[in-house]
């Protein structure tokens, strides 16, 4: 199965490293890599991810841990596809 970065996840991804790079420029290049190897594993698995409640449809994310936080990646599976619509830290998001 194909993974889909859309261009709203891609750029998320510009804006975390941004984020992370003005304190730590290591840092922020460990967080895109990991989040981006976290992704791979829904090509071979599309439902690992736990369902969004809340939301219309079927709406998934999946958890990437990394340090003492993580990341989550908001994505539903459309034709043979994982399409990745968001990525945010852990703590943007409340639900």
């Amino acid at each position: 199965m194909r993974v889909i970065w859309s261009p709203g996840a891609l750029d998320d991804l510009v804006r975390l490293r941004r984020f992370l790079a003005g304190a730590n420029p290591a840092a922020a290049a460990r967080a895109i890599k990991t989040i981006r190897e976290g992704v791979k594993s829904l090509r071979d698995n599309p439902g690992m991810g736990r369902p969004v409640i809340g939301l219309h449809g079927e709406f998934r994310e999946r958890l990437i841990p990394f340090g003492a936080s993580v990341y989550v990646v908001r994505y539903r599976v459309e034709d043979q596809a994982v399409l990745l619509l968001a990525v945010r830290h852990g703590r943007e998001w409340s639900d």
